[in-house]
C-alpha cells in the first residue's frame, strides 16, 4: 500500500475525521434528546410515540383519539426499569384509552378523571411486575379527537 505525503491528503483525513466526529455527535444528541442521555436527572419520561387508538363510541363523530403521555419518576433510577416494562404499560393504556367515548374526556373534569386512570394503570402494572410504586404522576400534555 503507498503511502501518499503532502498536504493534500493531510485535509482529506482531516476532512473525514471532522464527518466522522460531526455524525457520532449528532447521534449522541439525538439519543440524549430521546431520553437515553445516559445520566439524565430528569424525573420525566415521555412515552414516544403518542397513542393513537380508536374509540368506542360509535354514536359520535369523533373517532379517533390521540394522546401523549409523560411520566414522573418517583426516582430517576428507575428510568431503565421503567423503559423495560414499557411494552406492558403501553399495552394496558391502549386499552384503556380505546375504551373509551370522546364525551367522557371532553369537558375538564373529564380530562383530571382520565388522568387519575392513566395513573392508576400505570402504577399497578408497575406494581405487579417490579414490587414497588415508581411513578409519581403522569400528565397528559396533548389529547386530541377526531
Amino acid at each position: 500500500m503507498k503511502i501518499m505525503k503532502g498536504w493534500l491528503p493531510g485535509i482529506y483525513r482531516s476532512g473525514l475525521h471532522a464527518a466522522y466526529m460531526f455524525v457520532i455527535m449528532g447521534m449522541s444528541i439525538n439519543a440524549y434528546a430521546a431520553g437515553g442521555g445516559g445520566g439524565s436527572t430528569s424525573p420525566y419520561l415521555e412515552m414516544r410515540p403518542a397513542f393513537v387508538v380508536n374509540l368506542s363510541d360509535r354514536d359520535s363523530d369523533v373517532r379517533y383519539l390521540q394522546v401523549e403521555v409523560t411520566l414522573k419518576l418517583a426516582d430517576v433510577n428507575d428510568s431503565a426499569t421503567v423503559q423495560k416494562h414499557m411494552p406492558m404499560i403501553r399495552h394496558r393504556l391502549v386499552l384503556l384509552f380505546s375504551s373509551l367515548s370522546f364525551s367522557e374526556i371532553s369537558s375538564s373534569q373529564g380530562k383530571v378523571k382520565l388522568t387519575a386512570e392513566v395513573l392508576k394503570e400505570v402504577q399497578e402494572g408497575l406494581k405487579k411486575m417490579t414490587g414497588k410504586e415508581i411513578i409519581e404522576a403522569v400528565y397528559l400534555p396533548k389529547i386530541v379527537g377526531q
